[in-house]
């Protein structure tokens, strides 16, 4: 956890700075946050459904919540991103739509330890999002609202 005196001292620093979370608490230190000359603030935003995001999310700040903190970041100035990864059941469009004009780059990137939490995902009934279709199938959806958008992306997958 990046706390305030941290912060702090590497403001002081000309060395380039990227956070990176799921909490909209860095509102809090935004004031602190714009004093850096190189920095970049990005959120991991897994889906735009807010049910899934708690099953796997349970204890990061609501889907709408980040959304709105990283609008605020991005009104700033400061250059933000947001992450997609690991990539969850809900709507490619609607997120990418929450997205727009609030970033400058859209990184995607798939499960990547499915093997350990599979068991998790067939217990809720989505078996069907592990699977390789799926993650391609969402991965092309996302990357054809970005690119009908404008939109800066990498899939890092």
């Amino acid at each position: 956890m990046l706390t305030r005196k941290c912060l702090e001292i590497l403001s002081k620093t000309t060395f380039p700075v990227v956070i990176q979370t799921k909490s909209a608490l860095i509102l809090r230190d935004l004031d602190l946050i714009t004093c850096f000359k190189d920095i970049e603030v990005g959120f991991t935003i897994t889906t735009d459904d807010e049910r899934i995001s708690r099953l796997f999310e349970p204890h990061a700040s609501r889907v709408k919540e980040r959304l709105e903190a990283l609008e605020k970041v991005h009104e700033k100035g400061i250059k933000t991103f947001a992450f997609i990864g690991p990539i969850l059941p809900g709507n490619p469009k609607r997120l990418i739509e929450n997205l727009e004009g609030k970033v400058e780059l859209v990184l995607i990137d798939r499960m990547n330890y499915l093997d350990t939490i599979r068991k998790f995902y067939q217990k809720h009934d989505l078996s069907y999002a592990t699977s390789e279709t799926f993650f391609s199938e969402y991965t092309l959806r996302l990357r054809d609202e970005l690119r009908k958008r404008g939109m800066n992306f990498e899939v890092v997958f």
